[in-house]
């Protein structure tokens, strides 16, 4: 991808990636590398350009939010992402992260729900010449004519693992999820696929995502 860097905006986030690198959960370095050379002010509503460098969600088109810096930072982190692997990412929304995941050097395939915010969306990342492959669609369904994934990236929140998504998964790779149980709490997962049928689960912090819906809206 091709970013024009503007000094007032390069100022501010690396403050933003030295706040990042200050986090007690010690994202890695090469994953801060990647976000420091993504401008977020880009993927922001021009309302909210004076936050685009704080860690907190904003809202974007389609009554959606882009996610904090640090919620970013760290499911890429738990990823452990690869140059040149294969990533889908569950959840578009304003491209922030797909520009993200872009500049680790992963090849990204992107699905997105919301009509509007696909096409905003789409037409920015077009813009800055993104090589991701992004689609409007439904993302319980994932993209199975691009599977197996090396890694599954899920930027909503879910009610339980999606069995297609699981089946898209290769066997040794990593998705990372948000899972909201019965009490409307949830919590990041991170799910290993060990062979065809058998998965290991790993139940991490408690987050907040807007909730993964399906269809097409």
């Amino acid at each position: 991808m091709k970013f024009e860097d503007e000094p007032k905006y390069a100022a501010r986030r690396r403050m933003m990636v030295e706040q990042l690198r200050a986090n007690p959960l010690a994202f890695p370095a090469n994953v801060l590398e990647a976000i420091s050379r993504v401008p977020r002010h880009l993927f922001c509503q021009k309302m909210y350009l004076s936050s685009a460098y704080d860690d907190v969600t904003l809202p974007i088109a389609a009554q959606q939010t882009i996610s904090q810096p640090s919620t970013v930072a760290r499911q890429m982190s738990l990823l452990d992402l690869h140059p040149g692997e294969r990533v889908l990412e569950i959840g578009t929304g304003s491209g922030y992260q797909t520009a993200c995941l872009e500049a680790f050097g992963v090849n990204v395939y992107t699905i997105e729900r919301q009509k509007e915010l696909f096409h905003i969306t789409s037409n920015l990342l077009k813009g800055l010449e993104s090589k991701a492959i992004y689609i409007c669609g439904d993302g319980y369904n994932g993209m199975p004519q691009y599977a197996p994934f090396d890694k599954i990236i899920v930027t909503a929140g879910a009610f339980s693992f999606p069995p297609k998504l699981m089946a898209q998964l290769k066997v040794g790779g990593l998705m990372i999820i948000p899972i909201e149980d019965k009490s409307g709490t949830s919590h990041l997962y991170r799910v290993r696929r060990i062979d065809e049928s058998n998965f290991n689960v790993d139940k991490l912090e408690e987050c907040k995502f807007v909730p993964m819906l399906s269809g097409v809206n």
